[in-house]
């Protein structure tokens, strides 16, 4: 599905074995949101819980509301069979908001993001209790149908060279993009998160614009292997960060809970910096 250019192909390969090298001396901690994710939740954790052999230590903390699939009797099974597993679920009654892109004013709702600012606290507040050990913090969606092992090998390789503070990266749906059409493309999905070099929300300004201003991000695909470019915010279904910075700030909700912890952290640590790795990649 994703093509490696010759020309980034020794890099790319070079970080990846940077990282798994890194990672054998650090412990690492993944915090996740999840709501109805039961069909793929069991495989997912799976999935990701292969980078165990290679790291030091590996630990999750899954927080979960509302569900009304299978989701909380994946999590139990979850519990007995992935060590250092942990999680917390509520009946809280919220309500429910599309996250699909055709309803842009439900994926923006102040109350949908005030609450997955709160919900994403809870992870972070439980991390900071019980992961004090922890040098990296992995935030990471669940509902995935593919993600990149490597690329976050990769990332861990940039990290071993002190090239960055967190890591963020892009998520992809494989989905018809053209009016039409009966062939399916990749469209980079998490434009609302990414901030490039500034931190407004420029689809605000669609009507002054009299286009959509992120409408070039769904096309944006950059090389794998490329160098990871500094940013201001995205997220991109993986954010990975140094304990050390994450647990100095908290989310908020007054825009994109990913964009709002990225200004806290560029806000309240002036040596702080976030990167897109373009070899960081996850399918929805």
């Amino acid at each position: 599905m994703f093509t490696i250019l010759p020309e980034f192909e020794k890099q790319y390969k070079k970080y990846i074995h940077l990282g798994q090298q890194y990672i054998r001396d650090q412990n690492i901690s993944i915090l996740a949101l999840v709501r109805n994710v039961g069909n793929v939740l069991y495989d997912n954790i799976s999935a990701i819980d292969t980078i165990r052999s290679d790291c030091k230590n590996l630990s999750y903390f899954i927080y979960e509301n509302d569900s009304t699939d299978n989701t909380v009797s994946a999590l139990k099974q979850l519990e007995v069979d992935i060590s250092n597993f942990k999680y917390q679920s509520e009946k809280l009654q919220l309500k429910h908001f599309s996250h699909q892109l055709e309803n842009k004013l439900e994926l923006k709702s102040e109350e949908r993001t005030q609450n997955l600012a709160k919900h994403r606290n809870v992870c972070l507040d439980y991390a900071k209790e019980n992961f004090s050990d922890s040098d990296f913090i992995i935030v990471m969606d669940m509902d995935f149908q593919e993600f990149n092992l490597n690329g976050i090998f990769n990332s861990f390789g940039w990290f071993s060279e002190d090239y960055t503070d967190a890591m963020v990266g892009n998520s992809f749906e494989d989905r018809p993009i053209f009016l039409h059409s009966t062939n399916n493309n990749l469209w980079n999905y998490d434009c609302w998160a990414y901030r490039g070099s500034w931190w407004e929300d420029l689809q605000k300004y669609s009507k002054a614009y009299q286009y959509d201003p992120m409408m070039w991000f769904g096309f944006w695909q950059p090389p794998i292997g490329s160098p990871p470019i500094k940013i201001n915010s995205a997220f991109g279904g993986i954010g990975i960060y140094k304990t050390s910075f994450l647990y100095q700030v908290s989310y908020e909700g007054y825009d994109c809970e990913h964009v709002c912890l990225h200004k806290n952290l560029y806000s309240t640590q002036s040596n702080f910096r976030l990167h897109l790795n373009p070899s960081q990649i996850m399918v929805v």
